[in-house]
């Protein structure tokens, strides 16, 4: 009511001045006028606009921590029995029962993305394949291979030449095969033992089966026995004993004696000292056997250092019973034997050759006059 009184009282010119003065009060200043801006270019490219990346979702929850008595931290679930705080509010306490998440927590594990599954199964092969075992290497050699209880001895019939000593069948008729040997078929007197004959230029092989023997372990002889009758004796005896105990070669693996009589094989054994002790053996048998004694008996030692026995019994010829060394299937024989024919054969091509040059200087000597 004041208010109003007041304004009867005041003029109209007051009243004008009144509310100028107001409506200043209430208005706010202008804004100052932004600087000149620069000239809009039609072509222009924008700025590109920067993009702010999307906050990462972590997979990561943590557990509330808590200190243990010793002062440790660690992760301990909420206590069901320790009572609610009486001042806090109901949303509080929800908020509370809630894990505190941090903006950037640790990762605790990374992430491994799970392989495709295969949709072809293994085959059988890589299944069934036991895993490889890892063998230390022994510092012993390897122990050498057994050596043979049957050998078989390759013959050059009818010279009766030894073209070696095999240690099975088949290493035999392979060595038959190189040497040119064709055919084969088993021999008429010797088929029930196994001999096979092959047929090659010049005569024929044979394979002759024998049992490799070693007296001292079929205790048929010993260190200070000697085989024989009382016929072993004289100066050239002790010579043979000497040169067979140098060709006892007692632990040698691969080697063969043979014992011969000629070109019969009396046997196949494992030392020296027992082939000859069968060439003993046999020299008697046969002088036991014939109707006249053994005659021109002699014995020496060859260059080789083998033992060697030689004897005639009339009516009989001549007999010349020996040692052989021979490795296992290695072709030796027959090699040798081939090896002298070609020396002959060169010595006799030389002969010609010397024969027919001076045949042809004597003819050019007569044709130009000049007398022999």
């Amino acid at each position: 009511m004041a208010i109003l009184f007041m304004l009867y009282a005041m003029s109209p010119d007051d009243i004008t001045a009144l509310v100028q003065s107001m409506s200043i009060k209430d208005s706010k200043p202008p804004p100052p006028k932004p600087a000149s801006d620069p000239p809009k270019r039609y072509n222009a490219v924008p700025p590109p606009a920067t993009i702010q990346p999307k906050p990462r979702k972590s997979r990561y929850t943590p557990r509330p921590k808590t200190k243990h008595p010793n002062g440790s931290a660690a992760h301990a679930p909420p206590n069901p029995q320790q009572p609610p705080n009486p001042t806090s509010s109901p949303q509080d306490a929800q908020h509370s029962n809630e894990p505190a998440s941090s903006p950037n927590p640790p990762r605790s594990q990374p992430r491994h993305r799970n392989p495709p599954p295969n949709p072809k199964p293994p085959p059988p092969s890589a299944r069934l394949r036991a895993p490889k075992r890892f063998v230390p290497a022994s510092p012993d050699p390897p122990a050498p291979p057994p050596s043979p209880e049957r050998v078989y001895t390759v013959l050059f019939e009818p010279y009766g030449v030894v073209a070696g000593v095999f240690s099975s069948l088949v290493t035999a008729t392979t060595a038959v095969r190189a040497l040119g040997g064709g055919g084969g078929q088993q021999g008429g007197k010797g088929g029930a033992e196994g001999l096979r004959v092959f047929g090659v230029r010049g005569g024929r092989l044979e394979i002759v089966p024998q049992k490799l023997r070693d007296v001292r372990k079929e205790g048929e002889g010993g260190e200070g026995e000697e085989g024989g009758g009382g016929e072993r004796t004289g100066p050239g005896e002790e010579a043979v004993r000497t040169a067979s105990r140098a060709t006892k070669q007692s632990g040698s693996e691969g080697v063969v004696f043979l014992a011969v009589d000629r070109s019969l094989v009396i046997g196949a054994f494992k030392g020296g000292k027992d082939a000859w002790e069968a060439c003993v053996e046999h020299r008697e048998q046969v002088s036991w056997c014939a109707t006249a004694p053994l005659r021109e008996k002699s014995e020496w030692v060859d260059a080789r250092g083998l033992p060697r026995a030689r004897g005639r019994i009339e009516g009989g010829g001549w007999h010349e019973w020996g040692v052989e060394v021979y490795e296992l299937d290695e072709i030796v024989g027959l090699r040798e034997e081939r090896e002298r024919e070609r020396e002959m054969e060169m010595k006799e091509r030389l002969e010609r050759g010397l024969e027919g040059r001076l045949r042809d200087v004597e003819r050019r000597l007569r044709g130009m006059g000049i007398p022999d």
